[in-house]
């Protein structure tokens, strides 16, 4: 049972009190939001097991500045919108993918960088700076393995690899084995025999 306040369409605002701790908010007599003795709050269920909940149904929180509407809000279909100037900026589904506007003209998916390093490929390997990259394996001149801190889902990932040479002459590198767990790849001379030389920067990233 619950205290209730009941908002009725024929004898008007109706009060039923119990000892439970909860209380119930109502309309013509169906139950709208709950308080439980813990203090949780609940809308569209009777249970909610954290602080604010809300069941079957959308969320909008608004407010209008200059004319302008900015939203944060949830709907139907279990995405969450984010609405800046009356236009849709970003959403995630679901399925949790993210889309977002950032210039792109309209809300588009997001593919995020999931790894990242720049690194000393001459002497002794040394990262500079790194994201989800654990360590870098120094396989032989000019050739290295990218180990990830955090393997990848697959191996259907795109890498794009930069340098910074010692001299003007011109160069390449090349991607030779994808893992899920690292990639391997090697700078070297795009003139003559094409023989592998370390570089002073390595730079790769790892899209998905």
């Amino acid at each position: 049972m619950s205290s209730i306040i009941n908002a009725d369409t024929s004898g008007g605002l109706k009060l039923e009190s119990d000892v439970s701790g909860q209380l119930e908010i109502q309309t013509a007599a169906a139950t709208k939001v709950t308080v439980t003795s813990a203090g949780n709050v609940g809308i569209g269920t009777s249970t909610p097991a954290q602080k604010f909940v809300v069941s079957d149904g959308g969320v909008n929180f608004a407010t209008s500045v200059s004319g302008s509407v900015q939203n944060i809000g949830t709907f139907t279909d279990n995405t969450l919108a984010v609405i800046a100037n009356s236009v849709e900026q970003m959403r995630v589904t679901s399925a949790g993918l993210l889309s977002f506007n950032s210039g792109y003209g309209s809300v588009a998916p997001a593919y995020g960088c999931r790894a990242w390093v720049n690194f000393n490929g001459s002497g002794t390997v040394a990262i500079r700076g790194s994201g989800n990259v654990s360590s870098i394996t120094d396989n032989s001149t000019g050739n290295y393995t990218v180990n990830f801190a955090t393997d990848m889902p697959d191996t259907n990932y795109s890498t794009v690899q930069g340098y910074s040479p010692a001299s003007s002459n011109c160069y390449v590198t090349r991607v030779s084995t994808l893992t899920v767990s690292s990639v391997r790849m090697g700078t070297y001379l795009n003139y003559a025999n094409g023989a592998a030389l370390d570089m002073s920067m390595v730079a790769v990233t790892v899209f998905r």
